[in-house]
């Protein structure tokens, strides 16, 4: 008569999975909520490695991790992970890696803020000299809310300009006013953004202001306030009026948009 040695028949349950202990196979194992079976002899190797083990029972951890209220509980390919509750009004999203996190409503939006200033007052402003748009001496500003924003300036002048020539450049400050750059310029002839519109001629007080417009985009790389002011350049300028002083008065106005780069972008051709 002869004998087969059939090894184990049946599981051997070991508890909590433990580096330091070898396993053999028909070993059974928890780890991470997930009950687990040795299919080889193995020491310090993860029941993750499915070389090694096999998945006996699929769990979960949900029982080691801290909860409160409103909180969720994703996959993120491996385990459950915790995501904690949002703040007041926040929506959930999805990432680019497939997890889920909370955002504010606006921060899904194409335009994720504007705002706005507008001038009455008359101002003269002198050739090399600034404009803030009625405000301080440290500008129109926005702080944006997403640090991949494009900001969009759009501007409306009404001005008579002292000759032909006088025109403007864009400035902006990263530093509360301390340091002011141009905004993205050309690089052939006059290097400005615009030129004013309306011109008198001296002596000729025929008092001809005109509204001239134009919009810039440009990525700013912060979510620190961002200044804006114009500097005029090629001459004197009368803003938001003539230079007779008469009747022809209208406001000048700037609008700054924090525009999400998820949905807008700027292709730089040309300038510095």
């Amino acid at each position: 008569m002869f004998e087969v040695d059939l090894g184990k028949v049946r599981f051997n349950w070991k508890g909590a999975w433990d580096a330091g202990v070898t396993y053999a196979p028909k070993d059974c194992v928890t780890y991470g909520g997930t009950t687990y079976t040795a299919t080889v002899t193995s020491k310090g190797v993860l029941p993750t490695d499915n070389t090694k083990w096999d998945i006996m029972a699929l769990g979960s951890d949900l029982g080691s991790l801290s909860v409160s209220p409103g909180d969720f509980f994703y996959y993120n390919g491996t385990s459950l992970r915790r995501l904690a509750a949002g703040s007041n009004g926040q929506v959930l999203k999805m990432g680019l890696n497939g997890t889920p996190s909370w955002s504010d409503p606006d921060l899904l939006s194409p335009i994720i803020q504007t705002r706005n200033f507008v001038d009455y007052n008359r101002t003269s402003v002198n050739n090399g000299q600034f404009y803030y748009f009625g405000q301080s001496s440290t500008g129109v500003s926005i702080t944006p809310r997403k640090i991949t924003s494009l900001i969009r300036v759009r501007m409306d002048l009404f001005s008579e300009p002292n000759t032909h020539d006088c025109c403007y450049r864009v400035q902006y400050s990263k530093d509360n006013g301390a340091n002011w750059s141009n905004m993205r310029l050309a690089t052939v002839n006059q290097n400005v953004h615009g030129m004013f519109q309306g011109y008198e001629y001296s002596g000729d007080y025929s008092s001809t202001p005109s509204h001239s417009n134009f919009e810039l985009v440009q990525a700013f790389s912060t979510q620190s306030p961002i200044l804006f002011r114009i500097v005029t350049v090629y001459g004197d300028v009368v803003m938001n009026g003539s230079w007779s002083g008469g009747y022809e008065n209208a406001q000048s106005s700037i609008q700054l948009a924090e525009l999400n780069s998820d949905f807008n972008s700027v292709n730089y051709i040309g300038g510095s």
